[in-house]
């Protein structure tokens, strides 16, 4: 059977073809988040091996980061094992395949890269990768050792910048169990000085979308009806020209909620966890875009991050190319640095 150990990892061979711009480092993080796979006797490459590897290197953007936090290996190692635990002793010889999250993660890090317009990818982005693809083993081990991931993202815009300062964008360390806490207590002191006017009239249509059909929370959903409703800004502008109008989405939405029987809603319904997630991430979508403010266009960089929710869902049933989507809001945008109008 050595013939199919020798196939077998000339199939996985190909993976480790990085192409140039993979900083060395980057490439012996990955290349230590496969020894730890074989080491916990597993048959793949997931994102917590990458994790792994990213601190077991032990120099870099990422793990300078990541140090900051107080996080350690052996710590992390212990984590991860109790959540994926070990596989058994034998070993197949083969070259373990990456996970498609973690293949997502490598493509998230490629575009983390290209937005801050860096023509490498070093183990800063490969972090960043990581922070983006939120639903996989490395940002549960992250959320278990109360690691704020947005909060990540802006110490990784600090270390490859020391003068980077995200003033009045900052993101909280703490979010409040409480859902009625309005948005702008909740993401910032003064809502005005974080959201364009067009980002807080969104939020209004959200709410009214949400009274509309009787919900009794805004969900991602009602945001995304937000966005379409507003007509004007550059959310508005892609979501039209790919076909989302506010006849069609409400349609949609209508068909997988349902409308509420008709029972009195509260004046000042709250936001559905995921919503909340979404405001956010937002947050986090600004600073990458190096913008003081928080626009309707982030709003829906974030809504096409959150994968679970019906806004995701309305958007698979309609056939739209959610990273395309990513891309042609980033095409939409001028270039970091030109003093771009806050109405936005």
């Amino acid at each position: 059977m050595s013939w199919f150990k020798d196939f077998l990892k000339n199939f996985g061979a190909p993976e480790e073809n990085f192409g140039s711009n993979f900083t060395p480092r980057a490439q012996e993080a990955l290349g230590l988040a496969r020894k730890e796979s074989d080491r916990l006797h597993h048959n793949y490459l997931g994102t917590e091996h990458v994790l792994l590897g990213l601190i077991a290197l032990g120099q870099g953007v990422a793990v300078n980061v990541l140090s900051g936090l107080g996080l350690n290996l052996e710590n992390v190692r212990t984590e991860v094992e109790k959540l994926a635990g070990t596989g058994p002793d034998e070993n197949s010889g083969a070259a373990a395949p990456y996970t498609p999250r973690v293949k997502e993660v490598l493509d998230f890090a490629r575009k983390e890269a290209k937005a801050l317009h860096h023509t490498y990818i070093g183990t800063e982005h490969l972090l960043l990768g990581l922070l983006r693809e939120d639903n996989g083993l490395a940002a549960q081990v992250l959320r278990n050792f109360n690691v704020d991931l947005e909060q990540v993202r802006v110490s990784i815009l600090k270390e490859l910048d020391p003068n980077f300062t995200p003033g009045d964008v900052s993101l909280p360390s703490v979010k409040p169990n409480n859902p009625f806490v309005p948005v702008r207590q909740w993401l910032g002191r003064h809502e005005g000085e974080d959201f364009t006017p067009r980002a807080i009239e969104t939020l209004a249509l959200a709410r009214d979308e949400a009274k509309r059909l009787r919900r009794h929370s805004v969900g991602t959903e009602h945001v995304l009806l937000g966005l379409i409703r507003m007509e004007k800004g550059v959310a508005a502008n892609v979501l039209k020209n790919v076909g989302l109008t506010l006849e069609k989405t409400r349609s949609e939405v209508e068909k997988l909620a349902g409308i509420a029987p008709d029972e009195e809603v509260l004046a000042d319904i709250p936001y559905t966890p995921r919503t909340r997630h979404v405001l956010a991430m937002a947050k986090g979508e600004a600073i990458t875009l190096c913008h003081t403010y928080i626009g309707t266009e982030s709003l829906l960089l974030a809504l096409l991050r959150e994968n679970d929710g019906l806004a995701a869902q309305v958007f698979k049933n309609f056939k739209v190319d959610m990273e395309q989507l990513r891309k042609t809001i980033y095409d939409e945008l001028k270039p970091p640095g030109d003093n771009a109008q806050k109405n936005k």
